[in-house]
């Protein structure tokens, strides 16, 4: 039975006059933001969250989209700030459970506005005078304001015509962190911020496949970027990833949380379901899916040893078609999980390889014997996966390229703390959230983001001339609007574009740090050569005798700070092209708001 979203709770008796608001005020009720209404669950959260709110404790709290002030209220009662401003923009819904929250105590100051529009200049003037102080930044650096804290719970947009999401407005906050302007012009604040499920995705994705603009603004400028809590997840990252690498990452998120007494349980999943006909299977993660077929096939078999079942013949042939339809679907299901882990498992051993060529290249012990063993290893490997692949159906491999960007990301970092993605950093599992602890009813998760005072973008940055910033920002920006769900360039083609006519081997002596993550092959007639430093490690640097291959890695699997590199070395030699060329070079898209930022010289041309 599916419940209502705006079904009045009993646990919560909150729920029933915020019903009664909304059905009697809103013109819309999904123009309202869910918000907490489980004091348990504040508490929960706030128990978990409070080692990194209670170091260097704010003093002030900025309340965007408080809602009915239930989180508002315990966190102030928690943190005991100096002063508590609350931006609520639709107060015809909210104003009367805000303004009783605001007269409970004087540190609290009620406004309204909107808040996507909001000079926060102005604000600060008003509202937070003590925040506002100069900035002594040293290069290389991002300066933080520990003094105070935002809160935030941006609203779904109301219809999908709408640009603004609440993803998009996180990017935009991160841009400011980066820039150190808008709510971080005196220093990047902590922000706690509450999204949808959909919008968690693509602020903080558990995949590779789901990684856009969004994440990668906030793994530019990150130190602490996690989930608290959440309710449902969404299906796609888990049912590429395979169970293995699940696991492992799980374990390796419970040793480190190891110490910390859990509240409530994690959110957690269930290993999937095996066809009991025998077909290529690999354990994956349990789905909603394999939900549906197992009813389907349990109700089939249940009408075959249940006599009197009082059904007509219809309606058990009807039971009989679909527990056949589910079971074949559960076995495609079963061998499409298997060939994509048994590939990804392949390519993913001639990595191994590779970094194994790449170490025996540069020991001096090593014979050009034992480098042309390895090099006809990883040739035969090769030739073999190539030949696999060509004997399964297509649809059988969709999606393999993913599983191994992620295996990839794994083998790559060598603890949580390096990994590609901020989801595999985090210092624990979030906790569940029931269904009835939001009002209105709807899957959402917390998020908590604490800036990185030695940040990427910054060290990045400190290398090029001052005069020279803004312009490789641009090209950032132009870079990584290119990146969405069907932009599979591979480095080679981003290479083509941004270094015509280089070799492969030149463009990675040009960016070193592109070698941990390129195949590599054994220069032709060529023996080991030990490295000039044999303090560093032969896969993450250029040789001589290697022959390196970007055409196996996708850009969108690199690091933010080698696609820092790559732009900056981009930036030396070739500034012809506009931010909006550099964009649509690479198969991205702008707004007509984004072109106009570049004051391009537009005045004979249709941009679009």
């Amino acid at each position: 039975m599916t419940i209502s979203a705006w079904e009045a709770s009993a646990r919560f008796p909150i729920t029933q006059s915020l019903r009664d608001s909304f059905v009697k005020k809103a013109s819309r009720k999904r123009a309202a933001t869910a918000g907490y209404i489980s004091e348990k669950l504040c508490d929960d959260m706030i128990h978990r969250l409070s080692p990194y709110l209670q170091r260097n404790a704010p003093v002030d709290i900025l309340d965007l989209w408080p809602g009915s002030g239930v989180w508002s209220s315990k966190m102030n009662d928690f943190l005991r700030p100096r002063r508590h401003v609350l931006v609520e923009p639709n107060m015809k819904i909210f104003g009367s459970y805000l303004k009783e929250l605001a007269k409970s105590k004087p540190c609290y100051k009620l406004a309204s506005g909107d808040i996507y529009g909001t000079n926060w200049n102005t604000v600060y003037k008003k509202y937070l005078p003590e925040q506002i102080r100069p900035m002594n930044a040293v290069p290389g650096t991002l300066p933080k304001n520990d003094a105070l804290l935002v809160l935030a719970s941006p609203p779904e947009t109301e219809s999908k015509k709408d640009h603004l999401t609440p993803a998009r407005w996180w990017a935009s906050l991160m841009e400011d962190c980066m820039n150190q302007t808008g709510l971080h012009a005196y220093g990047s604040v902590r922000i706690l911020v509450g999204f949808s499920v959909t919008e968690l995705q693509v602020v903080l994705p558990r995949s590779i496949h789901e990684r856009r603009r969004p994440a990668m603004l906030t793994e530019n400028v990150a130190l602490h970027h996690f989930e608290i809590a959440s309710g449902h997840e969404l299906e796609p990252w888990y049912t590429l990833k395979t169970w293995d690498s699940i696991q492992r990452n799980n374990q390796r998120v419970a040793e480190r949380s190891a110490a910390l007494d859990g509240p409530r349980n994690p959110n957690t999943r269930e290993r999937g379901a095996k066809a009991k006909q025998e077909v290529a299977y690999h354990p994956r993660a349990r789905s909603e899916g394999h939900h549906r077929f197992e009813r389907s096939i349990r109700r089939g078999e249940n009408l075959v040893n249940t006599k009197g079942h009082g059904l007509t013949a219809k309606e058990e042939a009807e039971i009989r078609k679909e527990a056949r339809t589910a079971r074949a679907a559960l076995n495609f299901d079963n061998r499409c999980a298997w060939a994509r882990a048994d590939i990804s498992k392949d390519m993913s051993a001639i990595d191994d390889r590779s970094r194994d060529l790449s170490r025996a290249a540069a020991d001096p012990k090593a014979t050009a014997a034992s480098l042309k063993e390895i090099d006809r290893d990883i040739e035969a490997r090769k030739s073999a996966a190539s030949q696999k692949m060509a004997d399964l159906h297509f649809r059988l491999t969709r999606g393999w390229e993913r599983a191994l960007d992620d295996i990839r990301i794994e083998t790559h970092s060598n603890n949580l703390d390096d990994s590609v993605l901020l989801w595999d950093r985090r210092p624990f599992e979030p906790m569940l959230i029931e269904a009835d602890e939001i009002f209105p009813r709807a899957h959402r998760a917390l998020v908590y983001f604490e800036a990185d005072e030695h940040a990427i973008s910054a060290q990045q940055l400190s290398k090029v001339p001052s005069e020279d910033r803004e312009a490789v920002m641009q090209l950032f920006e132009a870079m990584t609007l290119s990146f969405s769900s069907g932009n599979h360039i591979s480095i080679a083609g981003l290479a083509d574009r941004f270094f015509p006519g280089q070799a492969a081997n030149d463009v990675v002596k040009s960016i070193p740090s592109l070698a941990k993550y390129v195949g590599k092959r054994l220069k032709p007639n060529c023996g080991p050569m030990p490295l000039a430093d044999n303090t560093l490690d032969p896969n993450e640097c250029f040789q001589e005798n290697i022959d390196y291959d970007l055409s196996e890695t996708r850009v969108i699997s690199l690091p933010i700070r080698v696609i820092w590199d790559i732009l900056l070395e981009y930036h030396k030699y070739a500034q012809d092209l506009s931010p909006l060329q550099i964009n649509r070079l690479l198969g991205g898209t702008m707004t007509s708001y984004r072109t106009g930022e570049y004051r391009l010289d537009t005045a004979a041309k249709k941009l679009h």
